[in-house]
């Protein structure tokens, strides 16, 4: 009997894993959603593809040019002429290079883009199931509050206890009314919110209460690993860092590309007659550009210099503030854990028994009726408070994993984000 129990709960358990990755409602169903719908992600990848398109471009000649000549020599010739402007070889490469570096900034911008997107839609999802558990409570808190108040004026009809009692009753039924709209009023602006990233007006309104959301599970042992090794893994991993270096590496080559602009560009010109005399006559000609104006390159050449130094100092700029952003978000990862252990393990069983005790002795007479709402207080804010620290924690958890490039939780998305 005891092992048909165990594979009931076991099946159970895969029944409900199944249904939940496969509602439209599960929180991998609307980062996926979010990810292959939203606008500005769709806007960031065409900006990556035209920036890829331009690579084969900065490589290739122009377009050379064709016409007609007509020379008056005392016999008059026409010649068809064509015409090739060369840059020295060199350019092209340096051009090229600089522009495949602008690309692999665009593309590691786009994963950023699609990281900071998934990290905005768990947040708000675990945002609205913090809103939408704390009307479920406020709800259940104004039903006993009211259970209170009846008590209350039985008592004061019998004349057990004084009108006080009931007065205080109704005064926090009226506060918990309000509670409860202003709480609405954030669910809508949430279930908005989200449409807007999932860029669906019509998608239907989430109703999470049923999941159960619980504390993500962070991986505290690969945290200490990125912390040990921390400027190598934003190196390796971090979109920002990545996106920052290849800017800076395309103004080194465009540094060096103004350089080579005092080298002398080609212009190569042939021309075949067409008409008129002499009837063979064939003409090549081959012209080369000299710095004749060279202020003008040395100009331009301390212009890319000066942008090259900026990007650097970008770049050097970056990884500290992204170092000291870690080390910030880890402390507070490792400090929230703490709390949402002490809410689940202290507190919230303290408050459930303090409530549970002043029920009791209320009802027998024993607690006065203060203390029967302090300790429903107490509960109702312990709950409130608990699942807004479960979304701060979310919060911090996110951003670090977008920072990073990394995953460090068991909340869904940054593998498929980096496929």
């Amino acid at each position: 009997m005891g092992k048909l129990r165990s594979v009931s709960i076991f099946v159970t358990f895969l029944f409900s894993v199944y249904s939940s990755a496969n509602d439209e409602h599960s929180l991998k169903a609307v980062v996926d959603k979010a990810l292959g719908q939203n606008q500005f992600i769709k806007s960031s990848s065409e900006e990556t593809r035209a920036e890829k398109k331009l690579v084969t471009s900065k490589y290739n000649l122009s377009d050379p040019s064709i016409g007609i000549t007509n020379l008056n020599r005392g016999n008059e010739t026409e010649y068809i002429t064509v015409q090739q402007k060369i840059r020295f070889p060199t350019k092209y490469l340096l051009e090229g290079m600089a522009q495949k570096r602008r690309f692999q900034a665009s593309q590691s911008q786009y994963l950023y883009s699609k990281l900071k997107l998934r990290e905005d839609v768990i947040n708000l999802y675990f945002d609205l199931y913090a809103a939408q558990k704390t009307i479920e409570i406020t709800r259940a808190n104004l039903q006993i509050v009211k259970d209170f108040a009846r008590i209350a004026e039985k008592k004061y009809a019998s004349g057990k206890s004084g009108q006080s009692d009931s007065m205080k009753a109704h005064f926090e039924i009226t506060q918990l009314e309000i509670t409860l709209l202003q709480l609405e009023q954030d669910e809508i602006k949430y279930q908005s919110m989200m449409k807007a990233l999932l860029s669906d007006s019509s998608f239907e309104n989430l109703n999470l209460v049923k999941y159960k959301l619980s504390q993500p599970v962070v991986n505290f042992d690969e945290v200490l690993r990125f912390d040990q090794r921390l400027q190598k893994v934003l190196k390796e991993s971090s979109p920002l860092l990545k996106t920052q270096e290849k800017k800076m590496e395309s103004s080194q080559y465009k540094r060096k590309l103004a350089k080579w602009e005092f080298a002398p560009d080609f212009n190569i010109q042939y021309q075949e007659r067409v008409s008129g005399l002499p009837v063979d006559s064939k003409i090549i000609s081959v012209n080369a550009t000299i710095p004749l104006w060279f202020w003008k390159n040395s100009s331009d050449a301390s212009y890319a210099s000066a942008k090259a130094n900026a990007e650097e100092y970008k770049y050097k700029d970056m990884t500290l503030k992204l170092m000291s952003n870690f080390k910030s978000l880890k402390a507070r990862i490792e400090k929230n854990n703490k709390i949402l252990n002490i809410y689940k393990t202290t507190l919230m069983p303290q408050a459930e028994g303090a409530y549970r005790s002043a029920r009791s002795s209320y009802k027998s007479g024993k607690a006065t009726f203060l203390n029967l709402l302090d300790s429903e207080r107490s509960l109702y804010k312990v709950k409130q408070e608990y699942y807004k620290s479960v979304a701060k924690f979310v919060r911090d958890v996110t951003e670090m994993e977008s920072l990073m490039g990394r995953s460090i939780s068991n909340l869904y998305g940054v593998e498929g984000v980096l496929k």
